[in-house]
């Protein structure tokens, strides 16, 4: 009996210590619930907070925005208004002086017509007429000159309604209120005409601009009377083509080459010429005992390091003359078979070796405007095949090998164009 008991009191201990352990756990759940909860509410409360942080910083930078772009806006406004008092300040006034002279015009032209018996709604519309006539032909005159057109015609029309309308303000005051107070009224259209035409003609074209205008008419009247011949072929291939296809200059060197058969500005008497004083200076050097040699390297050396005055003795005998004290010209001695430097090479005494001149002469590069030349006298010539180097170098007055790569540059450039 007491074993039962005490195992009963057992029972009765476990149980109350597993309702003890039951109880606690609930009270444990319920707190770790209302600490979860808690969390939840407080990251909600701080996400709120960081929605309503963002949400005010990004409103405040919107209204910066905002007053930044209307202060930018006014402080525009404020330029252009600065800007348009500042550059149209002409403008304004003659504005001004129109308007005040418009109403005041037009107002006596009316008068004056319904003086003379017209019913007013028709003398109203003539001063209209008159008056907006003479503003048409004065804004179709500015348009022209902008545009480049003539503008004599509407000038004209433009001074024709201005005119007549002084007259008739002259007319209407000069009758009622004497002469001086007609001059004024008469002037009126006249001078508002005469500023606004002076405001638009000085706008249009600038001076450089008249003046490139006026060269270019003063040098296409030039081509005209000196080259009448070229000038007819010009004027064929500009008709020929589609309008505005063909540039001028470019029509007007073709149009040299198809007449006078060379390079621009090279005619058949010019090459002759040039030919016939290349000859006397060779006849020149031969008299003076000079190889061909060695006068096509005096010439490139005169090119190179300048030219001095005199020769060799000093008595200005030098093939190129010019002023004492500069690097001179290398003028070879026969005898000697050296060049005796003048001018500051002379005083140092330097001779550069024959050798070394014909060198340089030889490694010359080929010139575009000795191409130029020997192309003009290929087409005098008749063709390339024509074309020796002896009559390239008689041309150019240079040394074999320099004709004869001037030469074969030549007739590659006129075969690629041909292909």
């Amino acid at each position: 009996m007491s074993n039962y008991r005490e195992e009963r009191r057992a029972d009765e201990a476990l149980k109350a210590d597993q309702r003890r352990k039951d109880k606690a756990a609930d009270v444990e759940a319920r707190l770790q619930i209302e600490k979860l909860r808690a969390d939840e509410k407080r990251k909600d409360q701080e996400a709120a907070d960081e929605r309503r942080r963002k949400e005010e910083t990004e409103r405040r930078r919107l209204q910066k925005l905002a007053e930044k772009e209307k202060a930018e806006r006014k402080a525009a406004r404020n330029a252009k208004v600065r800007e348009f008092v500042t550059t149209k300040t002409v403008d304004i006034f003659v504005g001004v002086v129109m308007a005040c002279a418009l109403v005041p015009a037009f107002v006596s032209q009316a008068s004056f017509l319904t003086h003379e018996g017209l019913a007013l709604p028709l003398a109203c519309l003539a001063a209209a007429s008159v008056e907006g006539a003479t503003w048409a032909f004065t804004a179709m005159a500015a348009k022209a000159e902008a545009e480049h057109r003539p503008t004599a015609r509407l000038r004209i029309g433009t001074w024709v309604c201005a005119v007549f309308a002084g007259a008739l303000n002259l007319a209407h005051w000069s009758d009622t209120n004497g002469a001086v107070v007609g001059v004024f009224f008469g002037l009126l259209t006249p001078l508002a005409t005469l500023l606004w035409d002076w405001r638009t003609h000085t706008s249009a074209r600038s001076k450089a601009e008249r003046k490139a205008a006026k060269e270019a008419a003063k040098h296409e009247a030039s081509r005209k009377r000196k080259f009448k011949d070229v000038w007819e072929r010009y004027e064929a291939i500009l008709a020929a083509h589609p309008y505005g296809s063909v540039d001028t200059e470019v029509a007007w060197t073709q149009a040299w080459a198809d007449t006078k058969g060379s390079a621009l500005a090279v005619d058949a008497q010019t090459l002759g010429r040039r030919i016939a004083a290349i000859r006397g200076v060779e006849e020149v050097a031969e008299k003076a005992e000079m190889s061909p040699e060695a006068f096509t390297v005096e010439l490139f050396l005169a090119d190179v390091f300048g030219s001095s005055q005199g020769g060799p003795d000093g008595t200005g005998t030098g093939l190129t003359g010019g002023p004492q004290g500069r690097t001179g010209t290398a003028v070879l001695d026969p005898d000697t078979d050296s060049a005796e430097g003048l001018g500051t090479l002379g005083s140092k005494g330097l001779r550069p070796s024959r050798e070394v001149a014909r060198k340089a002469a030889e490694e010359r590069p080929v010139d575009a405007a000795d191409v130029e030349r020997v192309k003009a006298l290929a087409a005098a010539l008749g063709g390339t095949d024509k074309l020796s180097a002896k009559k390239v170098r008689e041309t150019l007055g240079c040394a074999q090998a320099y004709a004869i790569r001037v030469r074969d540059a030549v007739r590659a450039e006129i075969e690629g164009e041909a292909k």
